[in-house]
């Protein structure tokens, strides 16, 4: 299974405003050719304590 893909990740780590009245947004994009049969992707999002927050995107690419 591992020969036949290449794995990538992506990780970002942010820091937000502590202060709720500020609204803030981040937007995270990626491209790349794509197989819908073969190829694949997740993505998680995770506040980390008061101020942070980490999203990380793991791509499945079939290079056979």
């Amino acid at each position: 299974f591992g020969q036949r893909y290449k794995f990538i990740v992506l990780a970002s780590v942010v820091q937000i405003a502590p202060n709720r009245q500020i609204h803030q947004t981040a937007m995270f994009a990626s491209r790349c050719l794509w197989s819908r049969d073969t190829d694949g992707s997740v993505t998680v999002q995770a506040k980390l304590g008061y101020d942070m927050m980490a999203t990380v995107t793991a791509f499945a690419v079939y290079t056979d």
